[in-house]
């Protein structure tokens, strides 16, 4: 039990290797698992992937970087638009019972979310705007150099 923090012992052949990696998948299904940024574009083959991960919410970049406030609106409505034809397999997160809802029926949560803060501009009003809408996440900046 050398070099293991829970005490247990590694696996001397195979077969424990295989049962020792079924726990795990079994407490990955069941948990409440969060992709905290995913920039991806809701195509059909990446909702599929989402779907077959097992993920339970996806931070999505709904607003495109650099876009000002009526672009961000647009971004939005077509993301909204897209998770409401996908609802058999997509669904918008709003609050935390969303995400529960979101495990219990097997559906991936959106979480409306935008990698800068431009669209706000120095109107702070639109923060309420963006928020009925749905966005949950604006992280305050975005690399450009990335």
């Amino acid at each position: 039990s050398q070099g293991r923090i829970d005490g247990g012992t590694m696996p001397k052949q195979r077969d424990e290797v295989v049962s020792c990696a079924l726990p795990s998948r079994e407490i990955y299904d069941s948990s409440i698992v969060i992709d905290c940024l995913n920039g991806s574009t809701l195509t059909p083959r990446v909702i599929r992937e989402m779907k077959d991960s097992g993920v339970t919410v996806v931070n999505l970049t709904a607003v495109e970087v650099d876009h000002d406030f009526a672009k961000a609106l647009r971004d939005l409505a077509e993301t909204i638009e897209t998770v409401a034809e996908n609802s058999d397999t997509l669904m918008i997160v709003r609050v935390p019972d969303d995400i529960r809802q979101a495990k219990q029926t097997g559906r991936v949560g959106i979480l409306l979310g935008m990698q800068d803060g431009e669209p706000i501009g120095r109107d702070l009003g639109r923060l309420e705007t963006l928020y009925d809408a749905g966005v949950r996440v604006i992280q305050l900046t975005h690399n450009r150099q990335n």
